[in-house]
């Protein structure tokens, strides 16, 4: 989880952990760091608090307040082009040279402003991104451990995907993850409506 939501408590929420020299290291989206002693409990008990501050997070509707200023940001950055264009059209120039000086004076200020406006405007697309791909984890995570047919088709999750490692995977990848589980889940389906109909016809 690379950024807060209104109810977090920024020294209390998960950023990541490392496993290193039988040690967990912990560190927190305040930059603190803990550490404590490498246990298959320990860590679950910390991929569950990730998991429920994910949940957290998605259900405090950040998504829409995201998409709404990212929205506001892209209008902001059009009317202020707009507005600079038609603003320096209207000036009456005196000499050729005159308006090559307006006009480079006009893209360095344009420039600034549309850079300024598309860090902001990236930034947000950046963390609806990262929503998205926790939504699709969320939804299912518990299903990828009854999979492991998926390992062969990804090599990548020979690391595990996890609450821990999902910020390793572009939003692409993670759509695919999906889609082949969907697949194999779609096999296991209709195999299992085969054999029912071979038993019933041995019944016969």
């Amino acid at each position: 989880m690379n950024f807060s939501y209104k109810e977090a408590v920024l020294s209390k929420t998960i950023r990541k952990y490392v496993v290193k020299n039988g040690k967990i290291n912990i560190f927190y989206l305040d930059e603190s760091v803990d550490i404590m002693p490498y246990t298959i409990e320990n860590e679950e008990k910390i991929q569950q608090m990730m998991i429920l501050q994910a949940l957290e997070r998605k259900n405090s509707n950040i998504d829409e307040t995201i998409a709404t200023d990212a929205t506001d940001f892209y209008n902001k950055l059009t009317a202020n082009v707009l507005f600079d264009l038609t603003s320096l059209f209207g000036v009456t120039f005196t000499s050729i040279e005159e308006l090559h000086i307006l006009l480079n004076c006009g893209i360095a200020f344009l420039a600034g402003i549309t850079i300024n406006n598309g860090i902001e405007y990236i930034s947000n697309l950046k963390k609806l991104e990262e929503l998205a791909k926790y939504d699709i984890f969320l939804t299912i995570r518990l299903e990828l451990d009854q999979y492991p047919q998926l390992l062969d088709r990804f090599k990548k999750l020979r690391k595990r995907l996890s609450i821990n490692t999902i910020d390793n995977y572009s939003l692409k990848e993670i759509e695919k993850i999906r889609e082949n589980l969907e697949i194999l889940q779609l096999q296991d389906s209709i195999a299992s409506k085969v054999k029912v109909l071979n038993s019933g016809n041995h019944s016969v």
